[in-house]
């Protein structure tokens, strides 16, 4: 493979996030939303798989040394849409 086709790959999916969840600020101030939208963004619109959205919310809580709540992340978005909230 080669590191360019990698390099556009990273920053496609970047600017995906970046439009997706529209936060502004640094990497560990974000708010659990945020955090949730990103992860279901990643998953190409939900949440089910592995309880994907809850893994990445406690994960980053461990980054961030925050606590948000990430019960029931999958839960906060409408069913079949592409990671909107209810």
């Amino acid at each position: 493979m080669d590191r360019r086709v990698l390099l556009d790959a990273l920053v496609g999916f970047g600017i995906i996030l970046q439009e997706g969840v529209k936060h502004q600020g640094s990497c560990d101030s974000w708010d659990a939303r945020d955090v949730i939208k990103a992860a279901c963004i990643n998953t190409g619109g939900h949440c089910e798989s592995y309880n994907y959205c809850y893994t990445i919310c406690k994960n980053y809580n461990k980054y961030a040394n925050q606590s948000n709540n990430c019960d029931n992340a999958a839960a906060m978005f409408v069913p079949g849409s592409y990671c909107v909230f209810k």
